[in-house]
């Protein structure tokens, strides 16, 4: 959902409706009550939010208790919750894992767009990859999709994703999402945020990169990850887009892809 997320906003960027130094509150001052004196919260950017570095203290584990467990359970107002949040940090200094931050990004390129969020997304996006079967949970309150983990995809639409990025945004040689939003929202920006299935990771904007050693070879693996092991793997050495479906959290896939996928792949 996140990395779906990453690539919406790339386009609204390319077509000129937001920037990734655009000011959160500035587009949204209807949560201006909302910063409750911490001018940090004004500093916030879209940026900061593609990077997990908002400086919102918005945090989901434990679960139980959690901002992410109460804004799941409200038919309230997503973006509000999201965004209501102490902050622990000054923005752009320090990485934390924050889904509610992506569900607010939905709210601002909304915004910015004029668009409801789910029809910008199927008519930029999923249309042109021929998907049109997608499935957002969304807010009882005002229709805004879980874009945090609430996306639904069959395996071959998400593998369409994936090919997506391996052509550098370009699909049946039409151009979807930009090249330079691809190369700049899956390069590294954040070294060693945490373990995925046992593999150390680090981030880019809405997309995780998890260096993958085997043998002799050395592969970054583009990644987007969801719960209960949903997967895709962009590997561009190999040429290869591998996607996973799953139905718990319990199997480590990326052990499964370094130790058995990638050792087997052979290229002339």
């Amino acid at each position: 959902s996140k990395s779906v997320r990453s690539l919406v906003t790339g386009i609204a960027i390319a077509e000129g409706k937001l920037s990734t130094s655009t000011k959160v509150f500035d587009l949204l001052p209807q949560y201006d009550s909302l910063i409750r004196g911490d001018d940090r919260k004004r500093a916030i950017t879209v940026g900061h939010l593609l990077q997990m570095k908002s400086g919102i203290n918005y945090y989901e584990s434990p679960y139980e208790g959690s901002p992410h467990q109460r804004l799941n359970a409200s038919g309230g107002d997503w973006a509000a919750i999201a965004l209501g949040e102490p902050m622990n940090a000054a923005p752009g200094t320090l990485w934390q894992y924050n889904s509610g931050g992506v569900i607010a990004l939905a709210r601002v390129v909304q915004t910015a767009t004029g668009e409801r969020f789910y029809d910008y997304a199927r008519q930029r996006l999923f249309t042109p990859l021929g998907i049109t079967t997608q499935y957002w949970i969304v807010s009882r309150f005002d229709s805004l999709p879980h874009t945090g983990g609430g996306l639904n995809l069959r395996a071959i639409d998400l593998a369409r994703i994936g090919y997506l990025v391996l052509r550098n945004g370009k699909w049946n040689g039409t151009q979807i999402v930009p090249e330079s939003w691809i190369l700049e929202s899956t390069r590294l920006h954040t070294q060693h945020t945490f373990s995925l299935g046992g593999y150390g990771s680090d981030y880019g904007l809405l997309w995780w990169r998890i260096p993958a050693s085997y043998g002799t070879a050395t592969d970054t693996m583009i990644t987007a990850s969801g719960n209960m092991n949903q997967w895709a793997f962009i590997v561009p050495r190999l040429d290869l887009v591998v996607v996973v479906t799953g139905g718990d959290n319990q199997a480590s896939v990326p052990d499964f892809m370094i130790r058995e996928i990638l050792p087997s792949v052979v290229r002339d």
